[in-house]
């Protein structure tokens, strides 16, 4: 036919009651009453807000993205991608020279290549500016670094790296953005 029916991803069900309308290009559950376009069920089913829906969305489709005209929205989208880079920097430290030692603790803890490529660990060297200045070769500032804690400012006023000596582990969300990096000391 001309709509689809099937279970609700917002609800729990075992008869379907979510159906979807191709011609005017929206959904409706007739047992929770969800419904609307696809911008609000990217924002329910992901738990965005609207305008990280369309962007979201326009990202998929390969879209231009709607332009980024506040200060808030500018700096987050620097921040990915700054820590994108960082994540990238970690990797490569970690089969450098440098990240021998690291490498020796993943295998004793029997972490395989895949498993560390796949889940994208790194090392942070014990340079207390490694990554500030990787980061600042790339355009991005000193108070981006600080703002995204990936670097710190001294009661002297200079920056720091936030992560030294340490297996590095990024935090990836749902739309593939590393958001955030824990880790790992490698010493007592």
């Amino acid at each position: 036919g001309r709509i689809y029916k099937g279970l609700c991803p917002f609800h729990s069900e075992k008869t379907p009651s979510f159906t979807v309308y191709p011609d005017t290009q929206s959904y409706y559950c007739f047992g929770c009453g969800a419904g609307g376009d696809i911008i609000s069920f990217a924002k329910e089913i992901n738990g965005l807000t609207y305008v990280e829906a369309v962007k979201m969305l326009a990202q998929q489709s390969g879209m231009p993205l709607p332009d980024e005209d506040d200060k808030l929205s500018k700096l987050k989208s620097r921040i990915y991608e700054m820590n994108k880079i960082a994540a990238r920097y970690f990797h490569a430290n970690l089969n450098s020279e440098a990240g021998k030692n690291a490498r020796v603790y993943l295998r004793q803890r029997q972490l395989s290549d895949k498993t560390i490529v796949n889940f994208g660990i790194g090392y942070a060297g014990n340079d207390w500016q490694g990554l500030c200045r990787h980061l600042k070769s790339k355009g991005y500032t000193e108070e981006e670094m600080v703002s995204a804690y990936l670097a710190a400012r001294s009661s002297k006023g200079n920056v720091y790296d936030i992560f030294r000596d340490r297996i590095i582990f990024p935090i990836i969300d749902l739309r593939g953005n590393v958001i955030a990096f824990g880790g790992r000391v490698l010493d007592d």
